[in-house]
């Protein structure tokens, strides 16, 4: 069933919510202005959600809605003599952050797996190839070592399990350091 625009927007939202306040904080300089501005952004994304065209990308919507809030913002800051930056200043830094490399969720995930894989012994690696690679059955994979079609399944479970924890631990260590 396609996804209604709400739950597209809700979606995106939580998938660009980190890459929009690192955006934001680029622009403005003051990560704690960046997360009221965000705050304001994704109000705002609510608001006018029905014109997020079926086909647009989300993410650029999302980033153009928050660089209006940027200009509102120290439109309204100018007011009170507070130096802000110019609209062709912040085209130019929505045009650089376009072509930065902001590694996203899945990104991350892949490269905490290929550095988790590296832990594995070579035969938990070729089992795991053989099965998600190869297409090989439980049976299959189990015959060379004499291991029942039960036992591989339990077996490619628990490093299937050893593999997730792995990746969590490693994006955890990432978000506490970065």
């Amino acid at each position: 069933m396609p996804q209604t625009v709400s739950e597209r927007l809700a979606d995106s939202l939580r998938r660009e919510s980190r890459s929009l306040v690192a955006f934001l904080t680029m622009l403005t300089g003051n990560r704690s202005l960046a997360d009221d501005l965000f705050q304001e952004t994704c109000l705002e994304a609510w608001r006018i959600q029905e014109r997020l065209e079926p086909d647009a990308e989300v993410g650029r919507w999302l980033r153009t809605i928050a660089r209006y809030q940027v200009l509102r913002h120290f439109r309204r800051a100018s007011r009170s003599k507070v130096r802000s930056l110019s609209p062709d200043v912040l085209d130019r830094l929505e045009g650089d952050w376009t072509t930065l490399v902001v590694p996203s969720r899945t990104e991350r995930r892949r490269s905490a797996l290929g550095t988790c894989l590296e832990v594995l012994s070579s035969d938990q690696r070729s089992a795991l190839a053989q099965r998600y690679e190869g297409n090989r059955s439980f049976l299959q994979i189990g015959e060379p070592t004499g291991r029942s079609e039960s036992a591989v399944k339990m077996w490619l479970s628990r490093l299937r399990q050893k593999l997730q924890d792995c990746i969590e631990r490693r994006l955890k260590l990432e978000d506490h350091d970065g």
